[in-house]
């Protein structure tokens, strides 16, 4: 609908509005093939991908022009509003910025006054001060894929990751001392533990680690899985008896961790801050928050076992 009306330009009814809207060309509607590749995600970049192909579709089905309606679809993802009674773009409502700790507070609609919405400020304000309210509480891939922007050090932020990465990336740091028998064995249990999806599809992952309200929360089975990776012999000593076997387990957990991206933090940051357009911005704050989640889960991770 919007597509069409802005097509319709000062025909429309809805024109005084509609020349408002800036639409950027970035992710997820716009983006070259190098674009994806700077994510270092590849569950996100299948997602962005197939949606790519299904606009392609959309836009041989409608008839209508491929950037208009990427456009307008861009628009729509970006500003729109939903409640229980009413899913819509709102004129000038939706001008304001996303912020995790808001000045504002939408009030949504209810069945006795289906059309209101009221903005209520959440602390006191002077003039000139920024009006804005958190759109939600999600991590940056779906800040991605679902608003067209990334939020650095976002305090929801998690890193997802594919099973058969996963597993690839266990199997690399796996105790070689063991024998035949048992290194056959766990190497099963990671397959079992670790599946690919059932179900067939795109950008299906699983979650490594993540940042909650409580703090930093790690996928206790990805933990699990480094214990028994570096265990030489189940009828042994376990690994965590001895500072020895801790400092094995602690190096194999990041090794594995890791071994997840193709370079490190320090590789990254040290490309600088000059970017060609948006998109890289965007991706490089992407991925540089992925990195610096992992960092500090894995340094504070170091601290609580070494203490005890």
């Amino acid at each position: 609908a919007v597509a069409v009306e802005r097509e319709l330009g000062e025909e429309s009814a809805w024109w005084p509005y509609l020349k408002l809207l800036d639409c950027k060309h970035t992710f997820p509607l716009f983006y070259e093939d190098g674009d994806l590749e700077m994510l270092e995600n590849i569950p996100l970049k299948e997602s962005l991908t197939v949606t790519n192909r299904a606009v392609q579709l959309l836009v041989e089905k409608s008839g209508l022009a491929d950037v208009p309606l990427r456009e307008s679809l861009m628009l729509v993802w970006g500003r729109r509003f939903s409640c229980d009674v009413a899913t819509g773009m709102i004129p000038l409502g939706d001008l304001l910025n996303h912020r995790f700790y808001p000045s504002c507070a939408w009030e949504s609609p209810t069945p006795e006054s289906p059309d209101v919405w009221k903005l209520r400020a959440k602390m006191d304000m002077a003039a000139g001060d920024s009006l804005n309210f958190c759109y939600c509480e999600d991590p940056n891939h779906l800040l991605m894929t679902t608003s067209g922007f990334v939020v650095k050090e976002n305090p929801y932020d998690r890193i997802m990751v594919r099973p058969s990465d996963l597993r690839k990336a266990l199997l690399s740091v796996c105790n070689e001392k063991s024998s035949e028998d048992f290194a056959s064995w766990r190497e099963q249990q990671i397959e079992e533990q670790l599946p690919d999806p059932e179900e067939e599809g795109v950008g299906l992952s699983m979650y490594l680690v993540g940042r909650q309200p409580g703090g930093i929360q790690w996928n206790d089975l990805w933990l699990n899985m480094i214990g028994l990776a570096v265990t030489e012999d189940p009828n042994g000593e376990h690994w965590s008896a001895t500072p020895e076997g801790l400092q094995m387990y602690l190096a194999a957990m990041e090794k594995a961790s890791w071994s997840l991206f193709p370079q490190s933090l320090e590789q990254d940051l040290a490309q600088g801050e000059d970017f060609a357009d948006s998109n890289q911005e965007m991706a490089a704050t992407m991925r540089r928050g992925y990195k610096e989640l992992l960092k500090e889960a894995v340094d504070k991770l170091k601290d609580r076992l070494a203490a005890g």
